[in-house]
């Protein structure tokens, strides 16, 4: 996150590295840490990823001023929205992760109409 250190009401934006990404479908969401992604529309805020930066290996989601602020201290998750089907590296670097939706011909997308 930019700034690393989080407070309630501040602004803040959320970076995420992987491959494939479209920044001008592609979103964030912050939701309860014991939610399962996609499982509620439930949410405390989120961001586009279209910020200036943002490419097909790196998103920068939230404006840094408006868009991303929790109204309390707390512990959240970040869910992706991945419009574009891409691929995530693990977090020990590794392997590749599939986030993204498929069908016999291939990846398709699915949207991100219901977040952010």
């Amino acid at each position: 996150t930019e700034p690393p250190e989080i407070y309630a009401e501040e602004p803040f934006r959320v970076h995420i590295s992987g491959l494939n990404f479209e920044p001008s479908e592609d979103r964030m969401l912050l939701v309860d840490p014991e939610v399962d992604c996609g499982s509620t529309q439930t949410h405390f805020g989120g961001a586009a990823c279209t910020q200036e930066g943002s490419y097909g290996e790196y998103l920068i989601c939230g404006d840094g001023s408006r868009s991303i602020r929790v109204a309390r201290d707390g512990s959240y998750k970040i869910c992706f929205c991945d419009a574009s089907a891409s691929m995530m590296t693990s977090w020990d670097g590794q392997s590749n992760i599939s986030v993204g939706q498929f069908d016999g011909a291939g990846q398709t997308s699915m949207g991100c109409s219901n977040a952010a």
